[in-house]
Parts: C-alpha cells; structure tokens; sequence
C-alpha cells in the first residue's frame, strides 16, 4: 500500500484566473457589509420591550386575582383542613 504522502506530493496545485479571483473576493466583501438597518433595530427593540411590560403586566394581574381569591377563601372559611382534631 502506498504512502499518502507520496500521493500528496505528486498533486499540483491549480492556479486560479486573476478575474475569477476578483470576483470571490468582492463578493466575500459584499456579505461581510450587510447590516441591519437602524429603523429595523430599533423597531426590534421596541417591541421587546413591549412584550416585557405586558408580560410583567399579565404576570402582575395574576397575582392579585390569586390574592383576592385567597382573602375569599379566608373569609368564607373555604379553606380545607388537612389535621385530624380540625384545631
């Protein structure tokens, strides 16, 4: 079995046309230069912020809808009683 060095080494190298090259390299240019636009991102931003106020708004009503129906509870004595002598 032969060395793949051997097989390595008798490879030559291709040369690559001066105007192919040009091409690749304008073109890897091109994409390293989009960006987003500066409307875009603050428009991004905007609405997460707003889905962070309304879900701190959700999460704030919930609680106090938990709140009252506990002091329901407790006043109307509807909560259960999990010992033996009802103490």
């Amino acid at each position: 079995m032969k060395d793949y060095s051997d097989i390595l080494t008798q490879i030559e190298r291709a040369e690559i046309s001066p105007f192919v090259w040009t091409r690749l390299q304008q073109k890897l240019e091109n994409k390293s230069t989009s960006k987003i636009s500066i409307n875009a991102s603050r428009a991004m931003v905007v609405s997460l912020m707003l889905l962070l106020v309304l879900n701190m708004f959700a999460l704030n009503r919930t609680q106090k809808q938990d709140d009252s129906m506990i002091n329901f509870a407790e006043s109307m004595n509807l909560f259960p009683q999990n010992s033996i002598y009802g103490e």
